[in-house]
């Protein structure tokens, strides 16, 4: 399960409340800058785990950021891992 987030610059101390919660930190968390997906002045907070992990997460970034819609999540998730997929395969072709 995973959960795509978008948080203000500006409120960084979410995104650091989630990295030292206990139950949070201990799953895949990605940040990715947001104009990269069309969302200025916003990091993208990428959470993959178990489901009570995200529940805690939405809890965390409350009102100072958002749940992004399935549609747009699903976008963001898929080109991030193709990104990731495409630096695993790089990285194997130069120590292969």
């Amino acid at each position: 399960m995973y959960v795509v987030f978008s948080v203000n610059k500006a409120d960084r101390k979410v995104i650091d409340s989630l990295l030292l919660d206990e139950l949070v930190n201990r799953q895949s968390i990605t940040q990715k800058d947001g104009s990269i997906f069309g969302l200025d002045n916003r990091v993208v907070v990428i959470i993959e785990g178990s489901e009570a992990a995200l529940e805690v997460a939405a809890k965390i970034v409350g009102a100072a950021g958002e749940k992004l819609p399935p549609a747009k999540a699903t976008d963001i998730y898929n080109k991030v891992k193709e990104e990731e997929k495409r630096a695993d395969s790089g990285m194997g072709f130069l120590f292969g």
